[in-house]
Formats: C-alpha cells, sequence, structure tokens
C-alpha cells in the first residue's frame, strides 16, 4: 500500500506543473540532540547556538515523515539572529516577559533545517523556522505548548526542485514525533 500511494504522489507531481500550483503535505517531524551541530555547516555565514552554548541541546539530527516521500533525514539547528520592532534591535532567543515585567510568558526561537526528501531523486530542501515556547512555570523541559512555523528558503535539485511552501509544526518534537502539515508549491 505504501509503495501504491508514493508512486501516486510522484506520478501527481507532473500533473500538478502549472506553475505555482500547491500539493499539501502531512506527516511528522522528530529531533534528536546531536553535539557537533551538523547544521552549521550547511549555512557557513549564520551563527548557531549550539556552537557557543552547550548547556542545552540546540542542534539536531532530523527525521521528517512526509506521507508518500517516505523517511528523510537532515539537521536542524537554533540560530542567533537579529529580530527588528519599532526601529530598535534584539537577537534570538528572546523572551516575551510575563505581566510581572521578568518572568518570561514566551520565548522566540529561530532556527535553520537542511533535509534531502526522500523518494524526489536528490531534492534538498533548506528551511528558516520562528518556534514560539510557553515554558512551564519553573521553565523546566519540557515546555508547556511549542508552535514552528517554516518557510522552505530553498529547494534544489530532484523533482521538487525550485519548490517553495511551508510547514507547521504543533508540539515538542524534540525526542519524539510531532505533527506536521504544509504544503509544497512548485514554481
Amino acid at each position: 500500500m505504501k509503495g501504491v500511494l508514493k508512486f501516486l504522489v510522484l506520478a501527481a507531481l507532473p500533473g500538478l506543473a502549472t506553475a505555482g500550483a500547491c500539493l499539501p503535505v502531512v506527516g511528522t517531524v522528530k529531533l534528536v540532540p546531536e553535539s557537533t551541530c551538523m547544521i552549521s555547516g550547511k549555512y557557513p555565514t549564520l551563527f548557531f547556538l549550539g556552537t557557543v552554548d552547550s548547556s542545552q541541546p540546540w542542534c539536531f539530527t532530523t527525521t521528517l515523515k512526509l506521507l508518500g516521500f517516505g523517511t528523510s533525514t537532515g539537521y536542524s539547528g537554533v540560530t542567533i539572529e537579529q529580530l527588528l520592532s519599532n526601529n530598535s534591535g534584539t537577537t534570538t532567543p528572546a523572551y516575551v516577559p510575563a505581566d510581572d515585567g521578568v518572568t518570561p510568558r514566551q520565548q522566540v526561537l529561530t532556527a535553520r533545517s537542511w533535509l534531502p526528501i526522500n523518494l524526489t531523486n536528490g531534492t534538498v530542501i533548506s528551511t528558516a523556522e520562528v518556534i514560539i515556547i510557553q515554558p512551564n512555570s519553573n521553565s523546566a523541559l519540557p515546555p508547556k505548548r511549542v508552535t514552528e512555523q517554516s518557510v522552505i528558503t530553498s529547494a534544489t535539485g530532484g523533482l521538487l526542485n525550485n519548490v517553495t511552501g511551508g510547514f507547521v509544526i504543533t508540539g515538542n518534537s524534540i525526542g519524539q514525533e510531532a505533527p506536521i502539515k504544509g504544503e509544497l508549491c512548485l514554481p
């Protein structure tokens, strides 16, 4: 059955070849901490938190399972990037304070991912993420809630060359599978 589904999805891609046609995708994603921060080699101009702070897992081996595309394995990592608001700036990770002005109500993280997509004859997608975390009252892991928005910044090679789109991940994916849904839009 899985083989038939994969064939149908891949067979449908050329039929969706009209500019901007989008294919909805669903699946799961799982992050496993990795200490060498392999993702930093994929984005040499960015700063990854895992290269400067070893107090928490900031870099990951990423397993993506998209229905019809099988299982893909790549890398992800939390980045240090600039945020701008009202003509002033800060960097991520950033915090939105609770009413007391001190306790973090939400944490804002940025991240990047690099994933070769299985069953596409060599497509590699790169993504940029914004992650919103609602910490537990004592800030212990795992957090209370996690939502992540991921935008495809490039797709090279294979059947999905130059695809655009993005994904939404709901739930904590560190060490466990979390649901992912989104769309792949053909150029």
